[in-house]
């Protein structure tokens, strides 16, 4: 049901065990990033391949921040999709 709803309104979601460095990817994965939720990154080494390198480390010191502060973060930062395209993504988390 939920998964109607993200495809619906045009949203992907995922989730990112920091522990075990983990993601799962549901909703419009394809519309958002480019590629099916199952060629999507599924550790957080893979992520960081496909962000822009002037993203990818203060993206994941924002991420790591608000983790360990339990708090919500707001992100902007670019993405590769398989094709070599980039795009732009707005990105809140809560750890």
């Amino acid at each position: 049901r939920h998964e109607s709803l993200l495809g619906a309104l045009g949203k992907a979601v995922y989730t990112h065990d920091l522990l075990a460095d983990t993601y799962e990817w549901s909703g419009a994965c394809e519309e958002v990033f480019g590629v099916p939720a199952e060629r999507l990154p599924r550790d957080g080494r893979a992520f960081l391949e496909r962000l822009h390198p002037d993203d990818a480390v203060g993206g994941w010191a924002a991420l790591r921040g608000a983790a360990a502060r339990g708090v919500p973060v707001t992100l902007r930062y670019r993405f590769t999709d398989a094709h070599g395209r980039v795009r732009w993504l707005d990105d809140r988390a809560l750890a």
